[in-house]
């Protein structure tokens, strides 16, 4: 009955405010079919049908296809417009936290499945995205909610070994003049319990001059960062993620890294989408691992600068429930 109330107090309370308001390309071809000028890596996976959306399994869990379902009827019924003005009176209650847990929920399940959903516009003229976009928003004007983002945004959250890192030269780019790859294995999932396929991953314009799929082994999992990218915290801004001679993502050291699709473009029969770390914190969401302790600087979680590898994960897991088992 708990469950019940709370899946209809989401749902009612947007719609009651309403209411009352794989394949390689040749040589000759190096280049996404839907962007000829994409650089670096991207994971490519078949995107989502539209006459099947949600696309839900029995074998979801409950709380997984609630949050579809609460998705599904506000797409369906409100107007982004409507949806933005009705956010804007959310404060830091139950509503917003039913939201955010449910979007957690969704995203941890099956990141793969939920980025398409994202990405997909099969309602008209709208698509998830922009909704999510808007809690987001919200979300951060919140002080009391605000830390929170840093596991809501992102859908992966993982501990990893990089094996080797491979550097993209983007030469006329504005911002970020190289990419750097980092080919990793999983230690650990905290967030994220489905991995991309490796198989449908793609380097594209590499100074070889070919677009070959990544190997399976040893690395299952690939991420992307632009060391020129701004670090952005309370006491201000810091440019440059590490330097050329010491760079901040190195083969053989692990990482706690917080990562997101970042849906580049597609078609209606393929979707590519690039894997980087979300921001936020001075370490931008990739936590260094020396000899045992989580380098946090800053201290942007407040649990010290240095913390060890454990306690760091025990203390984000309980930040985490928090949010997963809101109401329970």
């Amino acid at each position: 009955m708990r469950k019940f109330c709370q899946i209809m107090a989401c749902l009612l309370a947007v719609i009651g405010f309403i209411a009352g308001s794989q394949v390689v390309k040749s040589q000759e071809e190096i280049c996404l079919p839907c962007d000829s000028t994409a650089k670096g890596y991207y994971y490519s996976y078949p995107s989502l049908n539209i006459f099947n959306v949600p696309e839900l399994q029995s074998n979801m869990p409950s709380d997984v296809i609630i949050g579809y379902i609460i998705a599904d009827s506000v797409l369906r019924n409100v107007t982004p417009i409507d949806f933005w003005e009705f956010i804007q009176t959310l404060g830091d209650g139950d509503t917003l936290n039913y939201i955010l847990k449910y979007m957690y929920l969704m995203a941890d399940h099956d990141p793969v499945r939920y980025s398409k959903y994202l990405s997909t516009q099969p309602y008209p003229r709208k698509g998830a995205l922009g909704y999510e976009n808007h809690l987001l928003q919200r979300t951060s004007q919140l002080s009391t909610m605000r830390k929170k983002l840093r596991v809501i945004t992102p859908e992966y959250i993982l501990h990893v070994r990089v094996n080797e890192t491979v550097t993209t030269e983007i030469p006329e780019g504005l911002r970020c003049k190289k990419l750097i790859a980092a080919h990793s294995t999983v230690v650990e999932t905290i967030k994220g319990q489905v991995l991309p396929t490796m198989g449908m991953h793609y380097r594209l314009n590499s100074p070889a001059g070919i677009v070959a799929p990544i190997t399976p082994s040893p690395s299952n999992f690939v991420f992307e960062y632009c060391p020129y990218w701004p670090r952005e915290w309370d006491g201000g801004t810091k440019y440059g993620i590490g330097t050329d001679s010491d760079p901040w993502v190195k083969p053989n050291y692990e990482y706690i890294v917080f990562t997101k699709f970042a849906g580049h473009c597609g078609d209606e029969n393929i979707t590519y989408s690039a894997m980087f770390p979300v921001g936020g914190t001075l370490s931008f969401g990739m936590y260094p691992i020396i000899e045992g302790n989580v380098i946090d600087e800053g201290n942007a979680w407040g649990w010290g600068e240095v913390v060890p590898v454990d306690v760091f994960k025990e203390n984000l897991r309980q930040f985490i429930n928090a949010i997963k088992y809101y109401g329970d």
